[in-house]
């Protein structure tokens, strides 16, 4: 797969929000300011109804970014992420700084995206409600060794045996004739 081609299908997003000191709007068609996306660029209208998918309706698209909390900051980075239309989202703890209840609705999204877009979506969490909602395949690890791994049907079981160090990797996945797990 040619370079440009792979930015444009894998999207990754860190645990950290990353945001620059500009309005909302500007943050979310900052990677359109690439040659290789600006044919692409979301309108307004678009960017309005994204934003309230991800529970961001109250956030105004002149609205300074750096205004927002963590959690809001953490869902703009991932509506970004997906306005590219990625074929692969990487996800580091995604739902880290979000309370039960906004957890819950970026899960639903994230399943969402999977199901009606066909976004494979790859989480990394700690969050056991996290690894309970994956449609696919789940690998418990702790200390660089795979400690288990199962369906989200069984996850239950498999979690409550988990330490404090496991790490708990979420697949989400539309084709599962290619099983990579990422550390």
């Amino acid at each position: 797969m040619a370079p440009e081609a792979l930015r444009r299908a894998v999207c990754y997003v860190q645990q950290t929000p990353t945001l620059v000191p500009e309005s909302v709007r500007t943050n979310l068609r900052l990677p359109f300011g690439f040659r290789l996306n600006a044919d692409r660029t979301p309108p307004d209208d678009a960017l309005l109804r994204r934003l309230n998918d991800f529970r961001l309706d109250a956030v105004e698209l002149h609205h300074g970014a750096q205004t927002l909390s963590v959690g809001r900051k953490q869902r703009l980075c991932i509506l970004r992420a997906v306005l590219l239309r990625p074929r692969l989202l990487l996800l580091d703890e995604p739902t880290a700084a979000l309370d039960r209840d906004n957890a819950r609705r970026l899960r639903d999204v994230i399943e969402r995206l999977n199901r009606d877009e066909g976004v494979t979506v790859m989480m990394v969490s700690h969050n056991a409600a996290n690894a309970r909602s994956a449609t696919a395949r789940i690998r418990i690890a702790g200390e660089c060794e795979c400690l288990s791994e199962t369906t989200s049907s069984s996850c239950s079981t498999v979690l409550r045996g988990e330490n404090k160090k496991s790490k708990t990797t979420k697949s989400t996945k539309v084709d599962n004739s290619a099983s990579r797990w990422l550390h």
